[in-house]
């Protein structure tokens, strides 16, 4: 089994109501991305450092959404195995790269 399947699969077997009503509040990646990064603005270290931080990982979030998924087309794993309960509508764009191998 690849790992396209054994992660769902996994998560899938893991599920509770909690996690089932917290997930796809976190379901846009982008924008949680962006809130992590607003929070880690107001954390008590240097402003450098938290200027860094936060901007490192807004470039990282833009560029995997909006660059990496369309370079690579990866197909989402719900659309591979139709076991996958989704607990959202399913995302329009490609998966993200994380298997680079098709």
């Amino acid at each position: 089994m690849s790992f396209d399947f054994r992660v769902p699969d996994a998560l899938q077997k893991k599920r509770n109501r909690v996690l089932d009503r917290l997930m796809p509040l976190l379901s846009d990646s982008i924008v949680t991305w962006y809130v992590l990064a607003f929070v880690m603005l107001l954390m008590e270290r240097t402003r450098e450092m938290r200027m860094i931080a936060a901007a490192s990982l807004g470039m990282t979030a833009s560029v995997c959404n909006l660059i990496l998924k369309h370079v690579f087309q990866r197909q989402r794993p719900c659309d591979v195995n139709q076991n996958v309960q989704m607990l959202v509508a399913r995302p329009k764009d490609y998966s993200f790269p994380f298997c680079l191998h098709p």
